[in-house]
């Protein structure tokens, strides 16, 4: 029921980051994509979670590569008009500048990713 205004990316990203929350409260581990597109957002975030329980894993793309793997067309709507304050095309967009853990998706395989999240994890004494 949200679109992309500034507001609603807000309540979307409150909503989200509160059902992130119940779970970790929970006891679970939880990971989370959240569409974050700037530093005030992810603070958010990180204030609502707790900033002791919150990791910023930035995967990060070329915007040809995000294109390439819209399989919403959500960035052709936007080229279109049809979405507006879209990240990226017709907003702004804040790259991470005080990320825990940076991947390049482009030239990393999903596995390396993947064991690079975990790597973090046992660092930070979330997996033991």
């Amino acid at each position: 029921d949200l679109g992309f205004s500034a507001s609603e990316r807000s309540e979307n990203l409150r909503r989200s980051v509160e059902v992130a929350k119940i779970a970790n409260d929970a006891g679970f581990i939880v990971i989370a994509a959240f569409v974050a597109p700037d530093e005030q957002s992810r603070q958010k975030a990180a204030e609502l979670v707790g900033t002791k329980r919150f990791l910023t894993i930035h995967l990060s793309a070329p915007v040809e590569v995000c294109r390439a793997r819209d399989v919403k067309g959500q960035y052709a709507k936007a080229d279109a008009g049809e979405l507006g304050n879209f990240p990226g095309v017709s907003a702004p967009y804040e790259a991470p500048s005080e990320a825990d853990l940076v991947l390049p998706t482009d030239t990393l395989s999903v596995s390396r990713c993947v064991d690079a999240i975990i790597e973090l994890l046992e660092t930070k004494g979330v997996l033991g």
